[in-house]
């Protein structure tokens, strides 16, 4: 039974457990893939060698990368001004390396006084390998919009007006039942304003509602580089990944959805299912936990609890949730489960 697209509903032709991860070059969210981020050894010693040997450009690039991601996890000012130092570091050191320019455009590309910076470095890594280009794309998103972020004072007030006016009218056209005629108008509306985010995130949902994902994976991401915290802007993410079988991403989308609204029991519900399809059944259950205490009454938390606790060998624990469903209430698909789930334990005898 594929528990897992039953939640996320993909289109008929996709299958949300099945699918490949799209295909083509690492991009910048998977940066420092082969770096234990969450191990604190490795950042003791790679902060160690640094320290001992200043020059070591491959422990600077190391080390920076490695802070970079932490910031990307938990946003930390302090994180990233020693991410920045160390990959600055790594440049001066290694100035033929395209990795450690990139990342040090990345690094600079969150904050607005080092924008000019970014950019230069970001060309420098592209000169230095074109094959960047893929993974540059987001980098270059967020300098875009941060240069018009600054500009946005200069703006014509008729200019914004117009935008509104554009966005307005398109999102009449949506409530109507016409989304595709307001992608035009949509479109005219960044056009003059590209730093609107609202336009940008009805953009991507009109896309993503049309069956267009690059485009609204795209537009999802304009809006984030113009809101960082937006939420319905990780969610459609989340689910055009899930779409793509990125698990992932999928779930590093709703992981910071999650920080926005931590008991939004939908984005919870599907956190602690793309855990379980990436083989973090220990986070799964703490998910699962979360939302039994949301929705006490509700038992699909509960068997999802159960699944979640079996398949992380806590058999006691599994027994326990699927002991608080008898006498409930079941969907035909609910009894099944727990039917499946009560072998399965009893197999465990």
């Amino acid at each position: 039974m594929n528990f897992f697209k039953r939640w996320f509903e993909p289109k008929p032709e996709q299958d949300a457990v099945g699918g490949n991860a799209p295909g083509g070059t690492e991009t910048t969210s998977s940066m420092a893939a082969t770096l234990p981020a969450k191990e604190q050894a490795t950042r003791d010693l790679l902060t160690a060698v640094t320290s001992a040997d200043p020059s070591n450009a491959e422990a600077q690039l190391g080390l920076g990368m490695l802070l970079l991601r932490d910031f990307t996890h938990e946003p930390s000012a302090a994180t990233l001004h020693d991410a920045v130092e160390h990959l600055a570091r790594a440049v001066t050191l290694l100035p033929q390396s395209p990795e450690a320019h990139f990342y040090l455009a990345l690094a600079q590309s969150y904050t607005l006084d080092t924008i000019d910076e970014a950019a230069q470095h970001l060309e420098q890594a592209l000169l230095l390998d074109p094959a960047l280009a893929a993974r540059a794309s987001e980098v270059q998103e967020r300098i875009t919009a941060a240069r018009v972020g600054m500009q946005q004072q200069a703006l014509e007030p008729e200019s914004l007006h117009a935008a509104v006016q554009q966005y307005e009218q398109a999102q009449a056209l949506i409530d109507d039942g016409q989304p595709a005629a307001a992608l035009p108008l949509l479109a005219k509306a960044v056009e003059l304003y590209p730093a609107y985010a609202e336009a940008l995130l009805t953009l991507g949902e009109v896309y993503r509602q049309l069956g267009r994902a690059d485009e609204a994976i795209a537009a999802f991401r304009r809006a984030l580089a113009v809101r960082p915290h937006m939420f319905q802007a990780h969610v459609g993410l989340g689910s055009l990944y899930v779409q793509r079988g990125d698990h992932q991403r999928a779930l590093d989308q709703l992981l910071l959805a999650l920080e926005q609204q931590p008991e939004q029991p939908q984005v919870l519900r599907n956190v602690g299912l793309l855990q379980l399809a990436t083989g973090k059944p220990a986070d799964a259950v703490a998910a699962f936990r979360r939302l039994c205490a949301l929705q006490p009454d509700d038992p699909e938390p509960r068997l999802q609890l159960a699944l979640a606790a079996l398949q992380n060998g806590d058999y006691a624990a599994a027994r326990e949730a699927l002991g608080r469903v008898r006498g409930a209430v079941l969907t035909p698909k609910q009894q099944q489960l727990a039917e499946q789930l009560a072998a399965q334990l009893a197999e465990e005898l």
